[in-house]
């Protein structure tokens, strides 16, 4: 029969296991220390310059990839966002210079039904306003597929969406004026034979679907405007980022390295001499 465990023989098991588990620890801890100073010093040398290269690639790291990230930005916005920009507002402009060339070519008809030699003038704004036509319609196609290269290299979801609703636009666009360029030629046609008042019935239309191209262009490019100005801004918010986090990395990778170096200072160089010149003080 097995004799009961008194409470006096827990707590002193418990107290002998407690001083086991320390002195466990401390003897790690001893071990430790006698294996670093068994080291030699070209070892810790080496050790020390090891850590002061991971510290120097990670902040080298660190800033490569935060300066991929601003350049990737960058060339995202000089070679699609300005590129887009300047292409309609090409398109714009020469859209408004086209309405302006049709109420001048309108006016010149409606006068020529009484001074026939204005019809030089006719002509010449008809032959201009045909010229920009087909200005507009190329540079619409050159603005399409600007986008649509856009769309496909897009960095980020939000960007390949803003650059699709650009093609859409700019396609309904592109319809749009293919429907104001018939009928604008077919009243300009009238008043070259002489149906001005057939022509005259045309004209409001005409009006409506021009400045219904305007409005459309107009905040088409302001949106294009606002995305790029976005983009901007959070590239020069990238550029601030990198910034803050290269010089907190360089700072925290110098004080880590110069207490390294020191700790391998004072023990493989400054606490052997001293034992060594104290050894020979002895001897002296």
């Amino acid at each position: 029969m097995n004799a009961e465990t008194s409470p006096s023989d827990t707590i002193i098991d418990g107290d002998t296991h407690d001083g086991d588990t320390a002195q466990v620890s401390q003897g790690a801890e001893n071990s430790t220390a006698k294996r670093f100073s068994s080291m030699s010093v070209g070892i810790k040398v080496y050790g020390i310059v090891a850590l002061c290269l991971t510290l120097l690639a990670a902040v080298g790291g660190a800033g490569i990839w935060q300066m991929g990230k601003i350049g990737t930005e960058l060339e995202s916005i000089a070679e699609q966002d300005i590129p887009l920009t300047s292409g309609l507002t090409k398109v714009t402009i020469h859209q408004l210079e086209q309405a302006v060339n049709f109420e001048r070519a309108f006016r010149f008809g409606e006068e020529m039904v009484k001074h026939p030699e204005i019809r030089k003038k006719f002509e010449k704004t008809v032959h201009h306003f045909e010229k920009l036509s087909h200005k507009v319609e190329k540079e619409l196609k050159e603005v399409e597929a600007q986008a649509e290269t856009a769309a496909h290299n897009a960095h980020s979801a939000a960007d390949k969406k803003e650059f699709v609703h650009v093609v859409a636009a700019l396609k309904k666009i592109e319809g749009e004026h293919k429907g104001y360029e018939t009928i604008a030629v077919k009243a300009l046609k009238l008043i070259d034979g002489g149906q001005v008042e057939e022509a005259i019935r045309l004209e409001d239309q005409i009006v409506a679907l021009e400045d219904k191209l305007d409005h459309e262009l107009e905040a088409l490019l302001t949106e294009v405007g606002k995305f790029t100005e976005k983009a901007a801004k959070t590239a020069e918010a990238h550029e601030q980022f990198a910034i803050k986090l290269l010089i907190g990395l360089a700072l925290a990778a110098f004080a880590l390295g110069a207490f390294a170096s020191f700790l391998l200072v004072r023990s493989a160089i400054i606490r052997p001499l001293t034992d060594v010149v104290g050894a020979v003080d002895s001897m002296t």
